[in-house]
Formats: structure tokens, C-alpha cells, sequence
């Protein structure tokens, strides 16, 4: 039987990144390499010598070049430095040859293909090929990717239905792996944790946002993978894990698989809500970093009495509450939508409404905060302030609280996560005490984020696996100690992207496909497909919304100069993350485009709704410190709850 295995090495700036990886790894075969091109740069030093040499001659004798000695002369030269370079140059093809054999075996297909990569990603394109890097419109480099495909000879098994290695996690202690008094943290130079481990620890958390770097000396930045294993006493009840990764993890309890989301990511939570009876627990988290950013968090809450029930099935019975809050929060009246004064307008038949909605997402009426399993991490890897929520889908609808307040029908379709009460009439009097919310921190979080619509070839709106909200500083150029410490305004709305754009728009708008990203129209693609949308920083301190809903905010001036005079207040910078599961972009395209299928209309807006209380802690102890919160984390003793509503129970997701 012939089983086909999928590597790769990337090659960075006209280097191969992984060289210094598995040339270590075959010893011999490095030094047959050195030897050649030893030889080869020795005989092209000779040659040259020789040759100035014998011009010097010619000269000093007053020979004719056609003179019997110097063209003896000069080919008996060239025949030596011919044959030395070109042995010099076998011995380094043979073991170039050799050490691509030992490492991937015979190569049989190559992958090509181009993509372009800006913001400086570190990335390889989708289908391999060459990729350029960029930052803000700079060349930084080149990278290729080279697929193999190697055959090799597998045991007469049967055939096994996941290519992924096989999910049997070794709580066991590792040898030389001593004082280990709470996580023993296992590294690997491997992504998939094979071989001998690199690095054996104790760490009191797994809350780690590495960037492009390695986690610990001695681990590579990209290509490792960690285990983390831990028994923890844990009290009767209902648990909801929460793992954040960028890339690939993977959660056991007492041997049991309860989050399997192995392979490339882009960073997102991955929930799991299982029953715990009273007593010792043994928790293992494995990570798998392939390239690019990597960061990797866990986290818990008791979110349920612990009842002997398996995960809770859809029915129109009533669910227990997901957390134990007292009352919910203020939710003055059980109507869903405030209706003002005037007149609603009808559907403009201008604006025709051509695409089935989906079915919408109830949300939570839950909010507050609970006690962490971790605390926040200080420093962060590079002196910026982050804070990050977790969305769940919430409705679609044809409005825009912003662009046509009280006009309902009036716009392309909307596709919203958080305030499940967003349409037309959702104003900023009524933001913090209407809706539901899907978002972590339930109605703590009453906030709107919403994008135009993603359409497939067949005319569907998809529905989003989630969303992930950024509030960060340090990245337009304003720093972290520049940032104003008080509690985002309450109905302030923000705008960014053109929905009129026919052409690629700048940076601050892009799409990803598989974590690699700077597209500036939506990529081909099959898997993650990810839409980003940077909001703008500054704020005039005196408007929450203006006539063209942009001049009351503008963008950090960059390198440091902070905000302009006309904006003084720096508001953490908003960054909108839409993510989609595709199996093809082909024929894909936004509601809002007019030129085709091509997504450059991208656009996003924000419609703030948060807890003055709680956006204050975060914006004091994440966002204007030097520090990373990671997801829900608003200080070291209060973390956002969890809602936990996954996007699967979503009808067309």
C-alpha cells in the first residue's frame, strides 16, 4: 500500500527557513554540503587567481595569445578548474539530493501558484508559489513555497479515516522533566509532537502570545508543538473550557478529546462544556504552531450544576441558564425593538432584497464577569495593549443603524454579531438597555459590529462561524501610554471601508484565506476564510456619531506622533474579524459590491454598547498598558463570561 505524505519547506528572502532545522537533523549530509560548496568557491577563487596570473605574463613576456605555451598554459587551467568545479558542484548535488530524500523522500509533484502578502505576514500563499512581503506598500522580501509529494511504504493496515497524527495524549512524566508542581510543559521541535522533546518545564499558566517568535530557547519560532499536562481538583459541576489558539490545539479531559482543532488556524476560541463530578481531573492541552503568529490560552468556568446529562441538544424546552448570575441585566421591557415616532419607511423598491435571510441567534441575556483561571500577561511580546472578545453569530437584516437610522430596508444585507437587537431604530439612547448579546460578557457587551453579507455562487448569505474583536494600541502609531483612560462612550459609532469601492482599497481593509493574508479582494480559498476591518483610533471628544459618520473620528498619525490636534482622544484601535468555513470562494462576493465578484467593497461598522464599568478596566489594565489580556481578560482577578451558544446550532452556518 502507498501512502502519500504532504510536506513543505518555505524559503524566505532566497533562503530556506527550515534549513537550519533538518540539516541539523542529518549531520553527514551537512558536512558533504559544506564540503562542496567548499570546493566549488576554492576553485572559483584559483581559477581567478590563475587567470590574472597568466594575463600577467602575457604582458610581461610580449607573447602572442596564439603562442604554443600560453594557450598549453591556458588549457591545462581551464581543464583543472573545470574539473574541480564541477566536482565540487556534484559532491553538493548529491547531497543536497540526499538530505531532501532523507528528510521528504523522493519528490513526485510541486505545488505553484502566486499570491501577495502585505502587513507584513508571515505566511506562505494557499496553493504554494511565490509570495511577496510587504508593509504598508514596502518591499520587505520574497518567500516560495515548494509542496512534496512523497510516497512511502506503510504497513499493511487498514486505511485510517483522519490524515492528522492519532490524538493519544502521554500525561506521563517525561524523563528529566523534574519539579514539576503545576503545568508540566512539554516543547517539541516538531508540529505534530514527535521525536524527543526540546524543552521540559513547570509553568503556572498557558497563556501565551508569542508573535513570530520561539516560546523558549531552544524551541524553533515556527514548526513546534507543546503539551500541557496538569491534575486539578475540580468541585462537582458544569464546565465550559475555552482554548484560544493560532494554530492548531487540541483539549483532553481525563483522556477524553473534548476540543479536536488540530492543523492551521488563524487565532480563534474553541469551546467545550462538559460535567465534572467532584474530585482530581487530568487536563492536557497540545498545541501545533505551523507558521505565522502563535499564541495559545486555557481557560474555565463552572457555567451548570453538573447534571448527568451529555451536552445540551436543541429543544424548545427550557435550558438551564448558563451561568449563575442573579437577575439579568438591566433589560427594562420585553420589547425587542423600540419603536420611535416617526413613520417607518417602507422597503425602498430601489433597493431590491434578493437573498433568503438565515435564521438568527438568540444570544444571551446573561452578563458580568467571573473569576480567571489565569492572569494577564505583562509585558506583552511587543510593547502593545490588547483585549480581545469572542463573537457569535447574531442576524442578518437589510438596515443600518448608522447609515440610514430609522429607514429600515434601505440597505445592502448586514450580516451582525453581538447586539441581537440591531436594525434601523437602534439608537445611542437605546443601545446599553436593548438586545441580547452574543458576545462574551453577554450584555455587558451590547455593542454592534456588523459587515456586508457574504454571497456565495448560489446566491446564500453565509453565516459566519464567529467573530473575533481586537481593541489594541500601539499599531497606528500611537502608544499605549498615549491611550485615554476612560470608559468608551456609549453610543459612539464608527465607520471604516468604502461600500462603494470598485477597486483594492488600503491596508486597514483585507482578506485571509488559511491565515495568510493582504488580499485586497476575497482570495481563493477553501477552509478559513477571514474578513478584517481596522476602525479608526481618534476620537473629537465631542461627537458620537457626524454627517458623513467619519470626520467626528480619524486615524493615528504614525511613528509615534500620536493622535491629531482636531482628534485628541485615543480610543483603542477596533479591529473587526468576520470568519467563514468555505469549501470555495469561486463566484463568492459581498452585498455591498457593485463591480462583481470580487469583495472590494468591504466595510464594517461599530456601534458601541459596553458596560461603561467594564470597557473602563480594560481599557486601564489591557489597552493602555504594556500588556496582553488575550480573550475575555479585563484584570488579574475578573474575566468576561462565556457564551457559549456555538455557531453550529445556527441554521445555515
Amino acid at each position: 500500500m502507498q501512502e502519500v505524505v504532504s510536506s513543505e519547506i518555505v524559503i524566505k528572502n532566497g533562503f530556506i527557513t527550515g534549513a537550519a532545522n533538518w540539516m541539523t537533523d542529518n549531520g553527514g549530509v551537512l558536512l558533504l554540503l559544506s564540503i562542496g560548496l567548499i570546493v566549488s568557491v576554492f576553485v572559483a577563487l584559483k581559477y581567478g587567481i590563475s587567470y590574472k596570473k597568466t594575463k600577467q605574463f602575457i604582458r610581461e613576456h610580449n607573447l602572442d595569445v596564439e603562442h604554443t605555451f600560453v594557450k598549453q598554459e591556458s588549457r591545462l587551467k581551464n581543464m583543472f578548474a573545470s574539473s574541480y568545479a564541477h566536482a565540487g558542484f556534484a559532491v553538493f548535488i548529491v547531497a543536497l539530493g540526499i538530505t531532501m530524500i532523507v528528510r521528504f523522500g523522493a519528490p513526485s509533484a510541486s505545488a505553484s501558484g502566486v499570491g501577495f502578502v502585505e502587513e507584513m505576514e508571515y505566511g506562505t500563499a494557499t496553493n504554494g508559489g511565490a509570495v511577496a512581503l510587504y508593509d504598508e506598500g514596502h518591499m520587505l522580501g520574497f518567500a516560495y513555497r515548494i509542496n512534496f509529494n512523497t510516497a512511502t511504504t506503510a504497513s499493511p493496515t487498514p486505511p485510517s479515516s483522519t490524515p492528522t497524527p492519532p490524538i493519544t495524549p502521554s500525561p506521563a512524566p517525561v524523563a528529566g522533566c523534574t519539579a514539576i508542581t503545576e503545568w508540566q510543559a512539554v516543547y517539541y521541535n516538531d508540529a505534530d509532537l514527535n521525536g524527543s522533546p526540546a524543552v521540559c518545564r513547570n509553568e503556572s499558566r498557558i497563556n501565551y502570545d508569542w508573535e513570530f517568535s520561539s516560546p523558549v530557547t531552544g524551541v524553533r519560532d515556527d514548526n513546534f508543538s507543546v503539551r500541557w499536562t496538569r491534575t486539578i481538583t475540580f468541585s462537582q459541576g458544569s464546565y465550559t473550557f475555552a482554548a484560544w489558539a493560532d494554530d492548531g490545539v487540541r483539549l483532553f479531559v481525563d483522556g477524553n478529546n473534548v476540543i479536536n482543532s488540530w492543523g492551521p488556524h488563524w487565532g480563534e476560541t474553541r469551546y467545550a462544556t462538559i460535567n465534572l463530578t467532584q474530585g482530581n481531573h487530568t487536563i492536557v492541552l497540545e498545541f501545533q504552531e505551523l507558521g505565522g503568529d502563535a499564541s495559545v490560552s486555557l481557560d474555565w468556568a463552572v457555567t451548570g450544576s453538573g447534571s448527568p446529562t451529555t451536552q445540551p441538544s436543541p429543544s424548545p424546552s427550557p435550558t438551564p441558564t448558563p451561568s449563575p448570575t442573579p437577575t439579568p441585566s438591566p433589560s427594562p421591557s420585553p420589547t425587542p425593538t423600540p419603536t420611535p415616532s416617526p413613520t417607518p419607511t417602507p422597503p425602498s423598491s430601489s433597493n431590491p432584497q434578493p437573498y433568503a435571510v438565515p435564521a438568527s441567534n438568540p444570544g444571551t441575556s446573561a452578563s458580568g464577569t467571573r473569576s480567571p483561571v489565569t492572569t494577564i500577561q505583562r509585558p506583552s511580546n511587543d510593547g502593545t495593549g490588547n483585549f480581545r472578545v469572542s463573537c457569535h453569530y447574531s442576524h442578518m437584516n437589510y438596515d443600518d443603524a448608522i447609515v440610514y437610522e430609522g429607514q429600515p430596508g434601505r440597505a445592502h444585507l448586514h450580516t451582525y454579531v453581538g447586539n441581537t437587537a440591531s436594525n434601523a431604530f437602534l439608537s445611542s439612547n437605546t443601545i446599553r438597555s436593548t438586545g441580547n448579546s452574543t458576545c462574551d460578557g453577554g450584555t455587558s457587551n451590547r455593542s454592534s459590529y456588523w459587515m456586508p453579507s457574504l454571497i456565495d455562487r448560489n446566491n446564500t448569505p453565509l453565516v459566519p462561524r464567529g467573530a473575533q474583536i481586537y481593541y489594541k494600541s500601539g499599531y497606528q502609531g500611537i502608544h499605549h501610554s498615549q491611550i485615554t483612560r476612560q470608559a468608551l462612550p456609549v453610543g459612539l459609532k464608527m465607520l471604516a471601508g468604502d461600500p462603494n469601492a470598485t477597486s483594492p482599497q488600503t491596508s486597514r481593509v483585507s482578506w485571509k484565506c488559511n491565515d495568510v493574508g493582504g488580499y485586497r479582494s476575497i482570495p481563493e480559498c477553501s477552509g478559513n476564510l477571514r474578513a478584517t476591518v481596522e476602525m479608526p483610533q481618534c476620537w473629537d471628544g465631542v461627537n458620537l456619531d457626524s454627517p458623513n459618520h467619519r470626520t467626528h473620528m480619524s486615524y493615528g498619525g504614525g511613528s509615534g506622533r500620536g493622535c491629531p490636534s482636531t482628534h485628541p482622544y485615543a480610543m483603542p484601535e477596533i479591529t473587526i474579524h468576520f470568519d467563514w468555513t468555505v469549501t470555495s470562494t469561486t463566484g463568492s462576493k459581498l452585498s455591498s459590491d457593485m463591480s462583481g465578484t470580487n469583495g472590494y467593497s468591504l466595510h464594517a461598522d461599530f456601534f458601541s454598547g459596553w458596560d461603561p464599568a467594564i470597557s473602563s478596566q480594560f481599557i486601564n489594565n489591557c489597552t493602555s498598558q504594556n500588556a496582553d489580556c488575550h480573550v475575555g481578560a479585563i484584570s488579574d482577578t475578573a474575566h468576561l463570561i462565556f457564551h457559549t451558544i456555538a455557531p453550529r446550532t445556527v441554521p445555515g452556518s
